[in-house]
């Protein structure tokens, strides 16, 4: 996909719609930092596509990638050495970025399972995002600010069958805000959005 190879295993999110907004959000944060990222990392990375991706346009210098999904962790690594970008990267199994010194990155990035849904299935963390879809993500968010230096950038992709209201109103309360780069599909559309934190 895209010029990256993928290791799929069974169960895991596979790189979609979402996964290119997420992609094409963290391109336009990089391109136009004004600061240095030396830390970026991705929280709930999947197959690893979008840092992957990044680390082999040389767009990023070293990641860390969490997911708490077992298969998605072996998924993750595997992509990273198939690719050779594996020397830059840290693969990690974490209930979202908990397992992160505070103060350690620059750049949080994450494309949370949104779907406002509790599905019991075995594979349904992949896209449970809670009764009203804002569950995951309000976790990977606290979890960023939590982890970010100073000044950080955290970028992400939100949907419109969350409560999007909700989703601006939080984090208008940043210095910087911006949505970035929405797209309709059948059911829905999907956008990127920048938060600043300084």
């Amino acid at each position: 996909m895209g010029g990256i190879a993928i290791v799929y295993i069974e169960g895991v999110y596979q790189p979609s719609h979402d996964s290119a907004i997420l992609l094409n959000t963290v391109e336009h944060v990089i391109k136009f930092s004004k600061e240095y990222i030396d830390v970026a990392l991705e929280i709930g990375c999947g197959t690893g596509y979008v840092t992957a991706k990044l680390l082999s346009n040389n767009d990023l210098a070293y990641a860390i990638l969490i997911d708490v999904d077992p298969k998605a962790v072996y998924s993750t690594w595997e992509t990273m050495k198939i690719n050779k970008v594996d020397g830059k990267a840290d693969v990690v199994q974490c209930d979202g970025a908990s397992c992160v010194r505070s103060r350690a990155v620059n750049l949080v990035y994450f494309n949370p399972p949104y779907l406002p849904v509790c599905d019991e299935i075995s594979d349904a963390i992949a896209w449970n995002g809670g009764e009203d879809g804002l569950e995951i993500w309000a976790k990977f968010f606290k979890d960023s600010l939590n982890i970010c230096e100073n000044s950080c950038v955290i970028a992400f992709v939100f949907s419109t069958l969350q409560r999007v209201k909700e989703i601006i109103e939080h984090v208008l309360k940043y210095e910087y805000v911006e949505i970035f780069d929405c797209e309709q599909f059948f059911y829905e559309m999907l956008c990127g959005a920048v938060v600043k934190y300084f």
